[in-house]
């Protein structure tokens, strides 16, 4: 999900990607999992999820991410995959 973000604020969907984000982070902290040892994912993390927090200013993007986290994995996947909404 965290990749699908990535790749969604890639495509300069900044509000779905900062809600998938932040709903596969609080899947991670369920799990009581992380991927904050992974170099290489931090970094592109910070470039991507980073980029849509700046483009849409740290309120919005906190709102956005407040979303995320209160959406529930399983909501969150049907709307990752609702490919025309946002």
């Amino acid at each position: 999900m965290q990749g699908m973000a990535m790749g969604i604020a890639g495509q300069g969907r900044y509000s779905k990607a900062l809600r998938l984000s932040e709903a596969a982070d609080k899947k991670f902290e369920d799990l009581k999992a992380s991927v904050e040892g992974i170099k290489f994912w931090q970094i592109l993390k910070e470039r991507h999820i980073g980029r849509a927090r700046k483009e849409l200013g740290e309120n919005t993007a906190a709102e956005l991410e407040k979303e995320g986290r209160q959406m529930g994995f399983e909501k969150a996947v049907e709307y990752a995959l609702d490919f025309d909404k946002d």
